[in-house]
């Protein structure tokens, strides 16, 4: 599961690439100031997606993936189990909160 090297670019070669969070952060979440904030907030958000039990699998994509010395934001898609949306109004609102748009960023 480890990552290819990055393009000339910067951006990783196109395609799905699979990776556990920690190999994620190792490789994009420590360099500068700015991304170990990005990888802090990545893996509060993951700890609460994970706490509902549901969540199958998550894409990230965008600036933070890639050589960018100070990614804008983190770009993800939380892919969540079927039914998760009727269980979704008896979630605690700490993690409903990183399921509504406006209230996660």
């Amino acid at each position: 599961m480890s990552l290819p090297a990055t393009l000339p670019h910067g951006f990783l070669p196109p395609g799905v690439h699979t990776a556990s969070l920690q190999a994620i952060i190792e490789r994009f979440g420590t360099v500068t100031p700015r991304r170990q904030v990005l990888a802090g907030r990545l893996e509060e958000l993951l700890r609460v997606a994970r706490a509902t039990g549901q969540l199958q699998r998550v894409f990230l994509w965008g600036s933070f993936p890639t050589d960018a010395s100070f990614p804008r934001d983190l770009d993800l898609f939380l892919l969540m189990q079927a039914g998760f949306d009727q269980e979704f109004r008896h979630l605690p609102p700490t993690q409903r909160d990183v399921f509504e748009h406006d209230r996660a960023r």
